[in-house]
């Protein structure tokens, strides 16, 4: 299987519905506007991090964050974070190098032992492989930017402000 399947495989794997809903399906479900999607389409298509954010389950954070995945350049590969020893192994195949080849997918950061999910210092790890040109795309439950900020920049999960501040689209 070659990477763009692959990719394609991992976003399906966000769906929690049977099919990933596309951006049409979205503006018409109005969860989001014609002129964010095209800021996202813009931003994204051009290298952009991003979060989903809100605080209760079931609002669409990972639908959200499923089809802005789409917006991704062919070229990019999608590496889910299946466990905290990927961003290590990351890590180690950079080995202090740039790309801008890889979107690292962490289908939510969380506590929980899930599939996809980070959390403790596997966050802060996540967020500095900004500084090698990785783009970031996760969830979080958070509703406002400061709740955000103080989750991620804190001892537990040891993002840095700098990295934080990487981050391009908070949605």
């Amino acid at each position: 299987m070659d990477f763009e399947e692959n990719n394609l495989d991992e976003i399906e794997g966000l769906s929690q519905r049977g099919r990933t809903l596309s951006i049409v399906d979205l503006i018409n479900a109005n969860t989001i506007d014609i002129e964010m999607s095209a800021f996202c389409l813009y931003a994204i298509s051009n290298g952009a991090s991003f979060l989903t954010s809100a605080r209760p389950g079931n609002a669409g954070k990972t639908t959200l964050m499923a089809c802005l995945l789409t917006f991704l350049t062919p070229g990019v590969r999608i590496v889910t974070t299946s466990s905290p020893s990927v961003i290590t192994e990351i890590n180690n195949a950079l080995n202090g190098k740039k790309t801008d080849k890889l979107c690292i997918l962490c289908h939510e950061i969380g506590s929980g032992h899930w599939y996809g999910y980070l959390w403790g210092k596997y966050v802060g790890q996540l967020f500095n492989l900004m500084n090698y040109g990785c783009r970031i795309a996760s969830c979080i439950h958070a509703d406002t930017i400061d709740e955000i900020y103080g989750t991620l920049v804190s001892r537990e999960l040891g993002v840095s402000e700098s990295d934080f501040n990487q981050l391009d689209l908070i949605l």
